[in-house]
């Protein structure tokens, strides 16, 4: 395996050592919150995106399949900052590598900032390819919702893309969705102005311990 892959490998692994072993404010260790997710794209071919995280305190792990590119899987770790009163945050800085038919290392983020019935989520990603330039993007999915209820939001979404040295592509849409207990499910509606308007579905659930 190449130098600059081992490299970010180790500096991760010895960071999920790290912070796996700190404990809380009241000395007891945190518990681990599990959460997977499948995205469901209804475009000219269907296709899944699987995407686990697991998180204990500060510590983030992720793994994704298919969502750097197809064929492709994702190892990603991070730390979370959370708090607030009424607006809430809750931000993950990550690094990660991916593997398949597009290889590289990836720096990126997570947040979440909610107020009252409003949540902006946002998540974003740079991929350095390891064996060519050309495969080096940025990617940018967010979401503006409101919920009038605890178990309804609706509102606006969009995703960005920027290939290297190519130009930027939108995509931007409507979302509506519902959640019971653990159990959330998502469908947004793209490009609706366009004639490439496409569905895509978001199915998670949660398991705490």
């Amino acid at each position: 395996m190449k130098t600059h892959v081992v490299i970010p490998l180790l500096v991760m692994v010895f960071a999920f050592i790290t912070v796996s072993k700190a404990q809380d404010e009241t000395g007891e260790k945190p518990k681990w919150n599990h959460y997977f997710e499948a995205d469901f794209y209804f475009e000219d071919d269907f296709y899944v995106l699987p995407m686990y995280r697991a998180d204990r305190n500060h510590l983030h792990l992720e793994a994704r399949y298919n969502y750097e590119d197809f064929k492709t899987f994702s190892a990603w770790g991070g730390y979370n900052f959370f708090g607030g009163d009424k607006l809430e945050y809750f931000v993950t800085p990550m690094a990660g590598v991916a593997l398949g038919n597009t290889n590289g290392f990836i720096t990126g983020a997570e947040m979440t900032f909610t107020l009252g019935g409003f949540e902006l989520y946002n998540e974003l990603e740079y991929l350095m390819g390891f064996e060519s330039k050309e495969d080096n993007f940025f990617y940018a999915w967010t979401d503006l919702t409101y919920s009038p209820t605890d178990w309804m939001w609706v509102g606006l979404s969009s995703q960005i893309t920027k290939p290297y040295q190519t130009g930027t592509e939108f995509s931007g849409g409507f979302v509506v969705g519902g959640g019971y207990k653990n159990f959330e499910l998502s469908g947004y509606l793209y490009d609706v102005w366009k004639n490439e308007a496409f569905v895509m579905f978001a199915l998670s659930f949660s398991f705490p311990e």
